[in-house]
């Protein structure tokens, strides 16, 4: 489906937790801060995920799924 297995994780993340920040899906899936940026980044750019401003603490960033990322 063209994306890599660590990708696939950050999704599968999203999936079944909802929106995360970058920090709770280190905990998870622990990867290196720079590591996720990177596939985070990545899957942005295919449309899969978008980053959207946290409604309580506007430094934080949550992570959502797209209906394209809901789709894999």
């Amino acid at each position: 489906i063209g994306i890599t297995y660590a990708q696939f994780r950050v999704l599968n993340c999203l999936w079944k937790r909802g929106p995360l920040s970058q920090k709770e899906i280190l905990k998870l899936i622990a990867v290196s801060p720079p590591t996720l940026t990177g596939l985070v980044d990545i899957i942005e750019k295919h449309k899969l995920v978008y980053r959207q401003p946290d409604l309580k603490d506007a430094r934080t960033k949550r992570i959502y799924l797209t209906d394209k990322g809901k789709g894999i």
